[in-house]
Parts: C-alpha cells; structure tokens; sequence
C-alpha cells in the first residue's frame, strides 16, 4: 500500500535509458503507481518490488541480460488480481505493448515478457536459462527471511485475500506452500540455495503446521 517514493522516478528514469527508450514514460510510471499502490496491495505493492531490487542489485554481476531482469522486476506484479488468475501472463502482455510502445528494441521487449513470464512458480523454469533462474529466485527471496519478515508476508498475503473464507483460504495455502516444500529444491541458482534455501525450509515447514493445525 505504499505510495511511489522519491528513489523510484530515478531509478525508473535510469532502467529507461539503458533500455534505450526513445519517449517520455512518465505516464507509464503513473500507471504502475496507481496499481503498486492499490489499497488492495497489501505484499505485492511498491515495497515487494524495492525488495526485488534490492536482490538484484546483489546478484546483477551474475546474470546474462541484468538490466532485462530488472525491466521485468517492474512489471512482474503489475497486475495482480486476486479473484483471478494468469497475472504473470497478464503482467507480461502489458510489459510487452507499453515498453514497444517506448521504442525498446523488440528483441530485448519479447526478453522482458519471457523473464516476467518466468515469476509464474507453478510451471517449470526454462532449463540453463540463469536470467529466469534468478528472477525466480529473487521473487521468492521472502521465504527465506528473517522469521518475523516471514510471519509478517504470510499475514500480509491473508489480507489480499481476505475475501476468500477461511477454510478455503487454509486449504488453498497449505496447497502452495507444500509444493514449494515439496521440490528438492525451493531456489534455482546455487547462489540463493547457498544462502536461503535452510531458512526458506524452516520458514515454510512452521507455516504447514500451523495451517493443518488450524484445520
């Protein structure tokens, strides 16, 4: 729910210039704004979205394409509806017409769509693909928080969906975090397992059980 801070125009300003845009995108940045700062934004807002910077700038030395991974960091939740699905797709497609739409090359703008593509957690990442690898790893970076930072993003994704009953809420959770836990692994790169892939386990493991014991 936080409202556009003074870091974001420059940073955005800064991502356009490497991009190559030829045109003003202000009204872009607007438009992201009103929806990164939607009442309804309770994770998924502008704060999530400075976290993921904040991981990409640690890991930005690693990565093939950074400045495509940090275009699509923008984007990757730009949509997000919590009544419906494909909001990776969704935010893609947007991704995709408004950076064509600024003069980006279409190479590097077909790029961007496929990394946003990538936050989708349910589907496979492309096998040897290090860029998607990480973007995935960065948006899941959370799990792997301090216990608190956890306990207060799991609270914060129940408000989102907090027009969903409870029960239905627990068992539709339970589902998503079992799966993540359930991988041999939570992270792709050897850099994020090495770092978070324990404390993601542990997070994640205490959450089970507090949602089957609530059943």
């Amino acid at each position: 729910m936080t409202r556009m801070d003074g870091w974001i125009p420059p940073r955005w300003n800064a991502l356009l210039g490497r991009l190559g845009c030829r045109l003003d995108a202000l009204e872009l940045l607007a438009e992201l704004d009103a929806r990164y700062s939607s009442p309804s934004r309770f994770y998924h807002g502008w704060s999530h979205v400075l976290m993921c910077l904040r991981e990409l700038d640690g890991v930005a030395q690693v990565l093939d394409e950074p400045v495509l991974v940090e275009a699509a960091l923008w984007f990757h939740d730009a949509i997000y509806d919590t009544h419906g699905g494909a909001n990776e797709s969704l935010s893609a497609a947007w991704a995709s017409c408004a950076l064509g739409d600024l003069g980006v090359d279409a190479g590097r703008v077909a790029r961007v769509g496929e990394l946003v593509r990538a936050t989708d957690h349910t589907g496979p990442a492309p096998p040897g693909d290090v860029d998607a690898a990480f973007i995935r790893d960065i948006d899941l970076a959370i799990l792997g928080a301090r216990e608190a930072d956890f306990a207060a993003y799991d609270r914060a994704i129940r408000t989102e969906y907090a027009h969903i009953e409870e029960g239905r809420y627990r068992r539709g959770r339970l589902a998503v975090l079992k799966a993540l836990a359930e991988r041999d692994f939570i992270y792709l790169s050897e850099r994020y397992r090495e770092a978070l892939e324990t404390r993601a386990r542990a997070n994640l493991t205490a959450a089970i059980r507090l949602l089957e014991l609530a059943d």
